[in-house]
C-alpha cells in the first residue's frame, strides 16, 4: 500500500458526496429522522403531563421497612396517609435467608408494595435506602422514585431530631442518603457490583442497535454505489484515471461524512429539543418532577463521551465500509448484490448477535471475561463500547486500549483490502465466497496479489 494508491481520492470523495446529498432517499430519510428527534421529547413530555394530571394518588399501598441502621427505630411519616407502613425486620434477629424469603413472598403475591431496606454506608458513614418493588404489580418506577425522595427529606429532618450535636453526630446528620430502585427479580438474579440495571440495559441496547443500523446503512450505501458504477461501466472509465484504492476509500469517506453529518445534526436537534421541552413544558413532566428519560444513568453523556462515541462510530463505519466495498466489488449487477454480500452480511450479523449477548450478560451475570472480549474485539467493540461509555461502565484506560486496537485493526484491514481490491473490482465472475476470502487473506499477507502473483 503506497501513497500513489490513493491518487484521485479527492475527486472520488467530492463526486460521491455531492451525488449522495442530492439523492431523494437520503434527503427524505434525513428529514424524517430530524422530525422524530425534534418531536420526541415534547410528545413524551405532554403525554407524561396528562398521565400525571390524571393520577391523584400513588400506586404504592404498603411500605415494608427493613432497618439495618444504627438507629433503633425509624418512625416514618409520609404525606400520603394511604400508604400503610410496616416494620418487618429490625436489629439482628433475622437472617439474609429470611429477607430473601420475604422478597419472594411480596413478589409472588404481586403486592402494590415497596420494600425499604435502610442500611449503613460503611465507606462514608452515611445511610443507603435500597427500595424494591414487585415487577408484576401496579407499582410504577416513577412512584417509587417519588416515594424515595420523600423518604430522604423525612430522614434528613429525623436525624436532626434524634441525634445530639457532637462531632460524630454532625457527620451522621450531614452524610447523604443514596436511594436505589430496582425490580425484585432484578435483585435476585444480579450482582450489585458488576451488573447493570434494566434502565442501563435499555441505554446500552439502544446504543447497540443505533450504531448497528448506522453502520449497516452506510455500508449498504457504499456497496450500492460500487455495484451501480460497475454495472454502468463507469468504473472502467474511472480506473483509467483513479487508482482502485482511491476509488473505494473515496466512496467510504464520502458516505462517512454524509452519515456522521446526519448524526451530529440530528443529535444537536434532539438536545435542543430536550432543553426547550424542559424549559417550556417541564423536565420530562413526570408527576414527581423527574425527567422522562432517566438521565441519572447517562454518566458518560458529556462532550468527551459524545466525542469518543462519534470517533468509535467513524472507525466502525470505515471498517465495515471497507468490507462491504470489497464484497460488493465482485458483483457486476444490482440483482446479484444480495448474493455477493452473503459473507459480509454473516460477519456483521454475527458481530451484532455476539454484542447483544454481551449486553445480556451484563444484566444477568455482570461484566466478565466475555464482556471484556467484546469490548476489545474490534468488530464488536464498535457496537458494545459506546453504550458502556454512556452508562459509565468502562474507564478511560479501557476506552483508550479498545480504540487503539480498533485503529490498528482498521489499518491492517486496509492493507488487506488494498491488496485484493484491484483484482476484485475487475471481476465479472461469481461473487466472493468463504474459500475465496481465505485464499485472498493468504496471498495478501504473503506479499502477493489476490491471484497469487508477486507484487
Amino acid at each position: 500500500m503506497k501513497k500513489s494508491d490513493f491518487a484521485g481520492f479527492s475527486y472520488v470523495f467530492k463526486f460521491t458526496l455531492r451525488q449522495t446529498l442530492k439523492q431523494k432517499s437520503f434527503i427524505v430519510a434525513f428529514v424524517i429522522m430530524l422530525i422524530v428527534a425534534i418531536g420526541a421529547f415534547p410528545v413524551i413530555a405532554i403525554g407524561q403531563k396528562k398521565d400525571g394530571d390524571s393520577s391523584d394518588s400513588s400506586s404504592v399501598e404498603k411500605l415494608y421497612v427493613i432497618n439495618e441502621t444504627n438507629i433503633s427505630e425509624l418512625p416514618i411519616e409520609l404525606e400520603n396517609k394511604n400508604i400503610h407502613i410496616e416494620s418487618v425486620f429490625s436489629g439482628e434477629d433475622y437472617s439474609e435467608e429470611d429477607v430473601n424469603n420475604f422478597y419472594n413472598t411480596v413478589d409472588e403475591n404481586n403486592e402494590n408494595a415497596v420494600i425499604l431496606r435502610a442500611k449503613m454506608d460503611l465507606e462514608s458513614g452515611g445511610y443507603i435506602f435500597d427500595m424494591y418493588y414487585p415487577g408484576n404489580s401496579k407499582v410504577s418506577e416513577d412512584d417509587v422514585y417519588s416515594l424515595g425522595t420523600e423518604l430522604e427529606d423525612w430522614f434528613s429532618e429525623y436525624k436532626v431530631q434524634i441525634l445530639n450535636i457532637d462531632k460524630d453526630t454532625l457527620m451522621k446528620v450531614t452524610a447523604g442518603v443514596t436511594t436505589d430502585v430496582m425490580d425484585i427479580d432484578e435483585f435476585r438474579k444480579t450482582d450489585e457490583v458488576s451488573t447493570i440495571s434494566l434502565t442501563q440495559f435499555s441505554v446500552v441496547y439502544v446504543m447497540l442497535v443505533l450504531f448497528y443500523m448506522i453502520i449497516v446503512m452506510s455500508a449498504s450505501l457504499v456497496a450500492n454505489k460500487v455495484v451501480e458504477e460497475k454495472a454502468n461501466r463507469i468504473v472502467e472509465y474511472l480506473m483509467t484515471t483513479v487508482r482502485p484504492m482511491a476509488l473505494m476509500f473515496g466512496k467510504i469517506m464520502a458516505m462517512l461524512v454524509a452519515t456522521v453529518g446526519q448524526v451530529l445534526i440530528i443529535s444537536g436537534a434532539a438536545v435542543l429539543s430536550k432543553n426547550i421541552t424542559d424549559t417550556v413544558i417541564g423536565n420530562g413532566a413526570s408527576p414527581d418532577g423527574k425527567s422522562v428519560i432517566p438521565f441519572d444513568v447517562l454518566t458518560g453523556l458529556d462532550v468527551k463521551g459524545y466525542a469518543i462515541c462519534i470517533l468509535i462510530l467513524i472507525i466502525g463505519m470505515i471498517m465495515y465500509g471497507m468490507l462491504s466495498a470489497l464484497f460488493a466489488a465482485s458483483v457486476s449487477r444490482m440483482e446479484d448484490l444480495q448474493q455477493g454480500m452473503k459473507v459480509y452480511s454473516m460477519i456483521i450479523l454475527i458481530a451484532f448477535l455476539v454484542s447483544f449477548a454481551a449486553v445480556n450478560t451484563m444484566v444477568n451475570v455482570g461484566v466478565n471475561g466475555f464482556v471484556d472480549f467484546c469490548v476489545y474485539f474490534p468488530l464488536t467493540s464498535v457496537m458494545v463500547l459506546p453504550g458502556m461509555i454512556i452508562i459509565g461502565k468502562v474507564n478511560l484506560v479501557m476506552v483508550a486500549v479498545s480504540t487503539v486496537i480498533m485503529v490498528v485493526f482498521a489499518v491492517v484491514l486496509l492493507r488487506f483490502v488494498a491488496s485484493v481490491y484491484e483484482n476484485v473490482i475487475v471481476m465479472n465472475g461469481n461473487p466472493i465466497g468463504v474459500k475465496e476470502m481465505i485464499t485472498m487473506v493468504k496471498y495478501a499477507f504473503s506479499g502477493k496479489g489476490a491471484a497469487g502473483n508477486e507484487k
